[in-house]
């Protein structure tokens, strides 16, 4: 190889590296995949470099909670057997939480929490509730809610066995539910008759905090992290995004358009990216990020291969991690069916290293100079 030949195959690669900036955004993985033991699959939560999920909505038919590191061929059927469902919903990258049904006999949904195989699932379910779900775990500390039968739900708290089990559910509230902690905080909402209020607590009961801003409907907190929560907020009849800072009053509305055109929702939070779905009139709901205003709206459906694409395309965006990895679900169009989808960030490359690269480009260019 001869010595401009080299030069010029160096100032390619950097060249291809220097286009990368401009244009980083995600790559897509489709998670789905023939291992997965039925035609439906939504990611559900991320933590940690994992994903999990499952097979079927909720009633729709029996269900296998799924857990994948990054790729299709990762995938794990975490469902416990002689259950006749189960359903993941969070994993902070060790262990995953969710719950696994009964439909005959002791019928119900109880609290399960699995450490990365079918056979490593621990009971979270306290007898004292009906039923319980657990929906959001960080380290020690596992959320959810319980039925009580002349109560309703409440807001549960675990830390990591049945019997540690601690009720979050303020008084007065007619019921309430958790759906997510980052190991400090825990959100989600309490309720009274029909107003639905996004509440944050701090481990106790008594700690709880009203998140809901002031002049919407209703409310609900669905992520935290870092001292950022993520949620929905209700107005006029159409569901805004929004994200808080600890109160009611640091709320922001993330919904990138007029109240009559579009609607949204956050399901998830990493502390500096909000994700969830927004809907415009007249088209489907798609899966989006934010970062921490309506202006940074960035719709990441358009990602998706050209089978996701076209009429009657949804999909939507439920968790991420702290990497940026964010998981939810696409409509494969040619079958109808659902797949779980990763959106996978591309790597940023820093200043620092940039001014690197363009000053041995630089270099590069005068020692191919001095040999000609």
């Amino acid at each position: 190889m001869s010595y401009h030949t080299s030069m010029r195959k160096r100032a390619t690669i950097i060249a291809v590296l220097l286009s990368g900036v401009a244009n980083a955004q995600y790559t897509v993985e489709i998670l789905h995949s023939p291992l997965v033991p039925a035609a439906n699959s939504y990611g559900a939560g991320a933590g940690g470099g994992q994903q999990v999920g499952h097979t079927n909505l909720f009633l729709v038919g029996p269900s296998h909670a799924l857990l994948w590191e990054g790729s299709a061929q990762s995938l794990v059927d975490l469902h416990p057997a002689g259950w006749d469902a189960s359903y993941a919903m969070a994993t902070d990258g060790k262990r995953q939480v969710g719950w696994r049904e009964r439909h005959t006999g002791n019928i119900g949904q109880f609290a399960t929490m699995w450490s990365g195989s079918s056979k490593s699932w621990v009971d979270l379910h306290d007898p004292t509730y009906q039923e319980t779900n657990a929906l959001g775990i960080s380290g020690d500390m596992q959320v959810g809610f319980g039925f009580l039968a002349n109560a309703g739900t409440r807001a549960v708290m675990w830390r990591n066995m049945a019997a540690s089990l601690v009720s979050l559910h303020p008084q007065g509230f007619d019921r309430s539910w958790a759906n997510a902690t980052d190991g400090n905080q825990q959100v989600g909402f309490a309720q009274e008759t029909n107003a639905r209020h996004a509440a944050l607590w701090t481990g106790t009961a008594k700690s709880y905090i009203d998140l809901h801003p002031f002049g919407y409907v209703q409310s609900e907190a669905t992520g935290t992290a870092s001292g950022q929560q993520s949620g929905w907020a209700s107005f006029f009849g159409n569901r805004h995004a929004v994200t808080w800072s600890g109160t009611a009053s640091s709320f922001i509305d993330l919904n990138p358009g007029p109240n009559e055109e579009w609607g949204s929702r956050a399901f998830g939070t990493n502390g500096k990216i909000q994700v969830g779905h927004v809907r415009q009139a007249g088209s489907h709901f798609h899966a989006a990020a934010w970062q921490g205003t309506a202006s940074s709206y960035f719709n990441l459906h358009t990602l998706l291969p050209a089978e996701y694409q076209g009429s009657g395309a949804f999909s939507e965006a439920y968790g991420i991690d702290p990497f940026g990895n964010i998981v939810g679900w696409a409509n494969h169009v040619p079958t109808g069916a659902d797949h779980a989808i990763l959106w996978r960030p591309v790597p940023e490359i820093r200043p620092v290293i940039l001014l690197g690269l363009l000053s041995f480009y630089s270099l590069l260019r005068r020692k191919s100079n001095l040999h000609r």
